[in-house]
């Protein structure tokens, strides 16, 4: 499990990687990074997130799920990606991330977006569920942004049956994301009792082992189950 989130995040170009069950439950635990008390600026309810509308329903429901606002923009005429434009059009006052989709393998305009992200101080969630290993300007989707979600659900490019990836950025979201209890990592190296102590509110999404060892196209060696349980945090390393 730990080799295919290393390899994969290595192949896109991000730091850390963290399989989930689906694509869908990796958008909803990117943005329950961005909404936890813990995490600095935290995304508040009622607050709003910028979203193609030519999407699928999996980026959108997410959004809903922990209580921000999905604000719609246009997608371009037979590219289908956002438009960087109406992105801008779309900022107010309550918006605190936008969350492009590279639909169906043609990658959104990322040199935009995350200009205009920066301008405005934003989040920017990839979706990249359909579209890893297309690239923008000699860059892969998936490694503009702070945040990227894939899916390995059985009509996408690599499949693991069902499962999905969360890529992630910055040192911190990766720290909380394994030890506040999103994905519930286990570490076998702690007492038990550590193994109870859940610092912030999480849901269990991480995917199997069997279908972690399915996804690996790097390379042929067995996943080790033990790797699965084992905590990147400071006292494990």
């Amino acid at each position: 499990v730990a080799e295919f989130e290393k390899l994969f995040a290595a192949y896109i170009g991000m730091p850390h990687g963290l399989m989930a069950n689906s694509g869908s439950s990796a958008n909803l635990l990117a943005l329950s990074i961005l909404i936890n008390p813990r995490f600095p600026h935290p995304i508040r309810p009622g607050e709003e997130i910028i979203a193609p509308s030519c999407t699928w329903s999996t980026p959108i429901y997410p959004i809903i799920n922990v209580g921000a606002v999905p604000v719609l923009v246009d997608s371009r005429p037979g590219t289908y990606d956002i438009i960087p434009e109406e992105v801008e059009k779309a900022i107010s006052s309550k918006t605190r991330a936008i969350m492009p989709v590279h639909l169906l393998g043609g990658p959104c305009d990322m040199k935009r977006i995350m200009e205009i992200a920066d301008k405005h101080d934003l989040y920017v969630v990839e979706d990249t569920c359909e579209s890893y290993g297309a690239e923008f300007r000699g860059k892969r989707v998936g490694s503009f942004g702070h945040l990227s979600t894939f899916s390995f659900f059985l009509s996408h490019h690599i499949t693991t049956i069902v499962g999905g990836m969360l890529l992630v950025k910055d040192d911190d979201m990766q720290r909380r994301l394994l030890c506040e209890g999103h994905l519930i990592a286990l570490c076998v190296c702690k007492p038990l009792p550590h193994l109870h102590i859940h610092a912030a509110v999480g849901v269990h999404e991480k995917s199997s082992v069997t279908g972690d060892g399915v996804g690996r196209p790097f390379e042929t060696a067995p996943c080790q189950h033990e790797s699965a349980l084992r905590c990147s945090c400071t006292p494990c390393t």
